[in-house]
């Protein structure tokens, strides 16, 4: 019971070790795997590939890593702010990137369902993310409500 009331949903000023879009996106799947109590290397590889299809850009300075996993039961987000930007992607379509939320959905969610919650997700961060941490997380919790 404590554990659902305590979910931790955002990470504020992430410093990362290798300050690049692969080195955010292990250390996003390792903060993830700990947050929603999942396997690492096989969150990390799902977004990998879910990556591989094309960065989902939200706001002017976020990105939605997509996850699935057969473990999870409802949909779960983590909002990431990084200390530092990182360029995500290549040549003229990179972005600065400052703000990740990682989207974990059941492995059995239809298509539909994750471009419902991915226009939601954008919609909140096109309005902004709060630089305060305590806004932070509660922004955060509000990402996949209606």
């Amino acid at each position: 019971m404590f554990d659902t009331l305590f979910r931790k949903t955002a990470l504020v000023n992430l410093e990362l070790a290798d300050q690049s879009e692969l080195g955010a996106l292990a250390e996003a799947a390792k903060q993830a795997a700990k947050a929603f109590k999942l396997d690492e290397t096989a969150l990390h590889a799902s977004m990998l590939a879910s990556e591989a299809q094309g960065a989902q850009f939200a706001g002017e300075q976020a990105v939605i890593v997509y996850a699935s996993s057969d473990t999870l039961k409802a949909p779960r987000t983590l909002l990431v702010t990084l200390a530092k930007p990182v360029a995500w992607g290549s040549g003229e379509g990179a972005h600065a990137v400052s703000q990740l939320v990682i989207l974990a959905m059941p492995g059995d969610h239809s298509d539909e369902e994750k471009q419902a919650v991915l226009t939601r997700i954008r919609r909140k961060l096109d309005a902004g993310v709060p630089s305060a941490a305590k806004q932070v997380e509660q922004f955060a919790r509000t990402l996949l409500a209606e």
